[in-house]
C-alpha cells in the first residue's frame, strides 16, 4: 500500500491503473512545457509530507528556459542597479544625518 501510487485529482480514486496516467508529482518539465492537469505521487511523499494534501505541493513544474542574453550584459546591468542603489542609500544617509 505505501508505493502504490494516487492520483491527486477527483477523478479517480483506487484506479487500478498498472502505470498511472498523468506526470509523476515532483517532475520538472523542459521550458515551454504546457502546464500539466493530471499528476500523481505515491502514498509514502504524501505521508512524508504529514498527508498535506495540497495539489501545489505535488505539482509538476516547468523549467525556465536559460536566458540567451550576453552574460557580460547581464553583469554590466547589475552593476549599474547597484550603483543606483549605492547613490540612493547614500542620498539617505546623509539626510538623516542631518
Amino acid at each position: 500500500m505505501a508505493g502504490r501510487p494516487i492520483r491527486l485529482d477527483a477523478r479517480t480514486y483506487d484506479s487500478k491503473f498498472s502505470a498511472p496516467p498523468g506526470i509523476e508529482a515532483g517532475t520538472l518539465l523542459p521550458p515551454e512545457s504546457d502546464e500539466t492537469r493530471c499528476w500523481w505521487t505515491i502514498i509514502k511523499s504524501i505521508a512524508e509530507n504529514d498527508y498535506n494534501l495540497a495539489a501545489g505541493r505535488y505539482k509538476p513544474m516547468v523549467a525556465e528556459a536559460a536566458p540567451d542574453d550576453d552574460p557580460a550584459e547581464l553583469i554590466q546591468e547589475v552593476l549599474d542597479i547597484e550603483k543606483d542603489i549605492t547613490k540612493g542609500l547614500a542620498k539617505l544617509l546623509m539626510e538623516i544625518k542631518q
